[in-house]
């Protein structure tokens, strides 16, 4: 199994989603975590760039952090990978065409939904709205409002029940 980590718009978060995926016992065989070219270059995220780049990984279980989401939902809209993590969603910068491309892949595929309470990028209570007709169990509420998910145990634990689970 081939597990890519889509980090955030930060280049801190490079480093704290390899050892997010460091720590999951998943029975992977390889692990790779996307560094955005936008880091080195200074300038806006490529969304074109980074989703072929993600496409090109052709992994089995996508983590997503953050900007990573949007990254996600673009480049596996086609359904190939059928396994995705996506934690501290951004709701507030979700355009419509987003949330539409979310609510598909997450009826097509399996996600965890890993979500602050009180994030500032989109709480728990925003993403369920905006996912209603998910059920529940695909909902991992953390306590936090700083958007920067710092419990790496307990995400662990998340992604592994889940992973764990029915497909």
């Amino acid at each position: 199994m081939n597990l890519l980590g889509l980090p955030g718009r930060n280049p801190g978060t490079f480093e704290w989603m390899g050892n997010l995926l460091g720590t999951l016992e998943l029975g992977q065989q390889s692990t790779t975590v996307i560094r955005y070219d936008c880091w080195t270059s200074g300038g806006e995220l490529d969304l074109a760039h980074e989703t072929a780049r993600a496409r090109d990984a052709d992994p089995d279980l996508v983590v997503a952090k953050s900007i990573g989401t949007i990254v996600a939902i673009n480049a596996f809209a086609s359904g190939a990978t059928r396994r995705f993590v996506m934690i501290g969603t951004p709701l507030r910068i979700y355009k419509d065409r987003d949330l539409d491309l979310l609510g598909r892949l997450a009826d097509a595929c399996s996600v965890r939904f890993i979500q602050q309470t009180d994030d500032r990028a989109g709480s728990m209570a925003d993403l369920r709205t905006a996912l209603s007709s998910l059920p529940s169990g695909w909902f991992l509420e953390v306590p936090g409002d700083d958007h920067a998910y710092s419990d790496i145990a307990a995400l662990k634990w998340g992604i592994e029940r889940w992973f764990a689970g029915p497909t």
